[in-house]
C-alpha cells in the first residue's frame, strides 16, 4: 500500500460524511434510462412540489375571485340602496313640496 493512498483512507476514515474527499464518494451510477436514482428521485420531489403548489396558487386565485366578486356585488348593492333612496326621498320632497305650496295658497 502506497502512503497516498493510505493517507486517503485515512483521511476518509476521519472526516465527517458531509466533508469525505473526491477520491472516496461513490459517483452516482446511471441507470437504463441515463438517470442517477437519487436524480431521478429529487426530479420526482420537485415535480411534486411544483404541483403542490400550483395547486394552492389556484385555490388562493380561486378565493381572491370570490372575495373580489363578493364586494362588486355589496358595491352595487349600496349603489342600487343609494339610488333607491334618493328617488323615493326625492318623491316624497316633491309631494311635500307640492302639499306645501297649497297649503300656502289657501
Amino acid at each position: 500500500m502506497s502512503i497516498d493512498h493510505r493517507t486517503a483512507d485515512h483521511a476518509a476514515e476521519s472526516a465527517p460524511p458531509g466533508d469525505l474527499p473526491a477520491s472516496t464518494v461513490r459517483p452516482r451510477r446511471p441507470d437504463a434510462a441515463g438517470t442517477a436514482l437519487p436524480d431521478r428521485i429529487e426530479r420526482a420531489r420537485l415535480r411534486a412540489r411544483i404541483a403542490a403548489l400550483e395547486r394552492s396558487l389556484a385555490e388562493h386565485e380561486r378565493r381572491h375571485r370570490a372575495v373580489v366578486e363578493g364586494y362588486e356585488r355589496l358595491l352595487e348593492e349600496c349603489r342600487e340602496s343609494q339610488h333607491e333612496e334618493r328617488t323615493h326621498s326625492g318623491s316624497n320632497q316633491g309631494v311635500l313640496s307640492r302639499l306645501a305650496a297649497r297649503l300656502r295658497i289657501r
